[in-house]
């Protein structure tokens, strides 16, 4: 008898990789209880040389083109010696992979059993405030623009998610298409809870629910900035950039802000609001109060009004590192440009 296959697109930022590392965590489990795999195959390891370590990019092998035909042919093999009745791949990069080869993945995945497409959606004002960070921080040199430059420049493309996603909907496969609000599912039954009632995993479900695992936490608005700040420097290797950034982290930060403040807020309520709302009845999300209703965020203090507190915290940040005097030149200098220059989008020193 086949497997049914679920094929989970993440998407970035969107509590992917908590649930892989749960699900990673509870691998026998979910076989012996619920006869579900989770597969080894495509599974990457953690990576440890970005500036913020041990990010699990999942499946990830499942995204490669020149990969496609070697990873289906070891899942089918793997699926052989393991007998499950669903098999679960979660790849959050799957979400950037170009549509022909999302198209020809799934076309070989269905010679294996049945295919069902699961993404997971983040209401917009949220989401880009998330993912801006996650592409500052990099695994090189990252994101050099300021946040508003990034959302004129990208967030067209990136947030109308009809447009952006409507492909995986449309690619031809046999079993179900499931789209969730990430959003709603925090407040509901959780992340954990949702992967068990949508996949069956019903003898599992309890120890899924109840467990944790440790949390890839995002940059605060400070570390964002001191990230980007040194991303503009054309003379910093990676290594370097790497070993500076993890030090800046670990120091601790001020109060964080978000990105997206009250006239921002607007301005994406009043263009992806519509869009939700007929995005949630073509794709039939339920619950969606939070990502068709916007209610504004409790938390959209100017970053102009923290401005004082956070250039005094980075320079007492730079001039507390104990390093080779070299290194701590730099940081006094990029602590320097935050303080003086005073051109980060946009603010003004009171």
């Amino acid at each position: 008898m086949q497997p049914e296959l679920f094929l989970h697109v993440g998407i970035h930022k969107t509590g992917t990789t908590f649930l892989q590392l749960l699900l990673q965590k509870h691998r026998q489990l979910l076989l012996s209880a619920d006869r579900l795999l989770f597969p080894n195959t495509g599974l990457s390891a953690p990576k440890h040389h970005g500036p913020k370590a041990n990010g699990l990019p999942g499946h990830d092998g499942f995204c490669s083109p020149s990969e496609r035909n070697s990873m289906v042919r070891a899942l089918a093999e793997e699926i052989a010696s393991t007998a499950p009745r669903r098999v679960f791949i979660s790849a959050e990069n799957l979400s950037t992979t170009a549509p022909q080869h999302v198209r020809a993945l799934v076309r070989d995945l269905e010679g294996i059993g049945p295919v069902s497409i699961m993404i997971t959606l983040r209401r917009q004002d949220k989401w880009i405030d998330s993912f801006y960070r996650q592409q500052v921080a990099g695994n090189r040199h990252g994101e050099t623009r300021d946040f508003r430059k990034y959302l004129e420049d990208a967030g067209p493309a990136l947030l109308d998610y009809a447009n952006r996603f409507g492909f995986f909907r449309d690619t031809g496969f046999s079993g179900e298409f499931i789209a969730a609000s990430f959003d709603d599912m925090t407040k509901g039954p959780g992340i954990a809870r949702w992967f068990c009632q949508t996949v069956g995993a019903d003898q599992a479900a309890d120890t899924l629910c109840s467990s944790d695992v440790p949390r890839y936490a995002s940059l605060t608005r400070l570390e964002t900035e001191i990230t980007r700040l040194m991303n503009l420097s054309p003379t910093l290797g990676s290594a370097r950039r790497t070993e500076l950034l993890r030090a800046v982290y670990e120091l601790g930060s001020a109060t964080d802000t978000p990105f997206t403040t009250s006239d921002i807020f607007e301005e994406l309520r009043s263009v992806y609001e519509p869009k939700n709302l007929a995005l949630a009845r073509e794709w039939n999300i339920s619950p969606a109060a939070e990502f068709t209703t916007w209610t504004k965020p409790k938390r959209t203090e100017e970053w102009s009004d923290h401005y004082e507190a956070i250039a005094n915290q980075l320079a007492i940040a730079v001039n507390a590192m104990y390093m080779p005097a070299g290194r701590a030149r730099h940081l006094r200098r990029l602590a320097d440009t935050w303080i003086d220059l005073r051109r980060l989008a946009g603010m003004k020193r009171h």
